[in-house]
């Protein structure tokens, strides 16, 4: 009797203690429900860049997800509840990115397949056209993907689906599932792996299957991740004639854009904030498949410029000022930190202000400063240019400076970005961006000494924002603001033109 009482107790123990288990399981299964289906599968997707291997991305919760999601707030710091809170997601979108952005992900619009992807461009630089798709291939084969589209028999994916999974030819799958609008099935194939989706368009099945060998097996798991939550078959696609994607009120919409022309592309165009690098990450959740940041910019504050170089080469992206845009001052930090760069546009340099007294402090801002250069491959007549610019003035390489200093880096980057059309509203020209007032007044005393001439009667004045003090230009028209920027630039000066809206 004693041994069966010791059991019973032991058992009633084990139950007290799976109740409070299982309540935190189905509110973790709340919370992802909770998602939309393409938040479901990529967060799926970005534990398994971060190693997840087993997790099925389906969109779907189970026993093996919540391990995953636990596993990844306790190594956060964080309550291990398997619901995320913003900060977790953040981190987690995060981290992804730090192992995707080495594989230089390129979304490519697959026309012959109807479908539009991701694809590790730094791996894939072979591509074939097929019969009903495209093949893309590593050069010695042993990395590939090929598209494809194939009518559905019964108008649903079951029988497609149940071909792919039926066994044969050698074939071992590992992991399988099917939802009502696309299905995933990855398995090995003697020294292989591959991986399959295909996603339903109407009464057609467009998808992928992806294979690669032992050399190619990090490379191919991380994409195939990616790819199982970034697919999406083109009669889906927006047809919005918008030239920018919509940006929810709560994040910096005046700051960043996200051009519709450039889907792998984060514009910042304006001046740079302490928060920027805050910002930046919570505009690249909406388009975590960016691999370019471009810059529009007068500069701004200077350690935030530093902690968005920092993240932007920690991220792995590419840098650019495209044509018709600059990039001044402290946004020239930020355009240092690309793994690629290209300045088709004008980059400014000078010296760092401060209106601090405090000589110590300015020395350190400085070491830092170049530390991070150094960090990021700038050659030393660059920094020599930057450090003999006065303050108030501005260095404007030449094209052929850009080409003799390499101040570009990597293969040229080709935007489709449209600046601004000229017309007859108002504009503002930006000369510079300050962090006290008493600074301020001595640059527009500068602007009105070097630049008056050129100002066709315009008066700059000084617009106090949050923490910064920028010079504007207010004019009449587009056009009329073009031509006096140009004229100060040509002058050796740096400015740029925002509409007014």
């Amino acid at each position: 009797m004693r041994r069966v009482l010791v059991v019973l107790g032991s058992l009633l123990v084990a139950l007290s203690l799976t109740v409070p288990a299982r309540a935190a399981f189905d509110d973790a299964r709340a919370w992802f429900d909770s998602l939309s289906p393409d938040d479901r599968r990529s967060t799926q997707a970005e534990l398994v860049v971060l190693g997840e291997d087993a997790l099925p991305i389906d969109g779907r919760f189970g026993h093996s997800l919540y391990d995953a999601l636990t596993t990844f707030q306790r190594a956060l710091g964080e309550p291990p509840t398997g619901a995320l809170s913003e900060r977790a997601r953040q981190a987690l979108a995060d981290e992804a990115l730090t192992k995707i952005g080495p594989l230089a992900f390129e979304p490519v619009d697959d026309a012959p397949a109807g479908l539009r992807l991701d694809i590790p461009a730094r791996f894939f630089t072979q591509r074939t056209a097929t019969g009903s798709g495209t093949s893309y291939s590593t050069a010695d084969g042993e990395f590939s993907l090929e598209t494809m589209r194939a009518e559905l028999d019964g108008g649903n994916l079951t029988a497609l689906y149940a071909a792919v999974i039926s066994p044969g030819d050698g074939r071992v799958i590992e992991a399988s599932a099917l939802s009502d609008d696309r299905f995933f099935v990855t398995g090995r194939l003697g020294d292989y792996q591959f991986s399959t989706q295909f996603v339903q368009s109407g009464a057609m099945a467009t998808g992928y299957s992806m294979a690669w060998g032992r050399a190619y097996e990090t490379e191919g798991r991380i994409t195939a991740a990616w790819l199982s939550a970034h697919v999406t078959p083109e009669d889906v696609l927006s047809p919005d004639p918008m030239t920018t994607a919509a940006i929810p009120d709560a994040l910096p919409a005046e700051i960043f854009s996200l051009p519709l022309e450039a889907p792998d592309v984060i514009l910042l165009s304006g001046d740079i904030t302490p928060e920027i690098a805050t910002q930046f990450a919570q505009i690249l959740s909406l388009r975590p498949k960016a691999r370019v940041l471009a810059l529009n910019s007068a500069g701004g504050d200077v350690e935030g410029a530093l902690d968005l170089a920092r993240a932007v080469r920690q991220l792995g992206l590419a840098t650019a000022v495209p044509e018709g845009m600059g990039c001044y001052s402290a946004c020239a930090y930020v355009f240092f930190a690309g793994t690629e760069r290209d300045a088709a546009g004008e980059l400014g340099v000078h010296q760092i202000s401060t209106d601090s007294n405090d000589l110590v402090f300015a020395q350190s801002v400085l070491g830092d400063l170049l530390d991070v250069l150094k960090g990021f491959g700038v050659e030393q007549p660059v920094i020599s240019v930057m450090l003999r610019t006065p303050p108030e003035d501005m260095y404007v390489f030449s094209p052929e400076e850009v080409e003799t200093l390499n101040i570009n880096a990597g293969s040229p980057i080709a935007l489709a970005l449209v600046p601004p059309e000229p017309g007859s509203g108002a504009a503002l020209i930006e000369l510079s961006s300050l962090k006290s007032a008493t600074a301020a007044e001595q640059s527009l005393e500068y602007a009105l000494s070097r630049w008056g001439r050129f100002l066709e009667g315009a008066s700059p004045r000084i617009d106090a924002e949050a923490d910064l003090f920028r010079i504007r230009v207010p004019v009449q028209s587009y056009g009329a603001a073009t031509r006096i920027c140009a004229a100060i630039q040509e002058a050796g000066g740096g400015c740029f033109v925002r509409p007014v809206q």
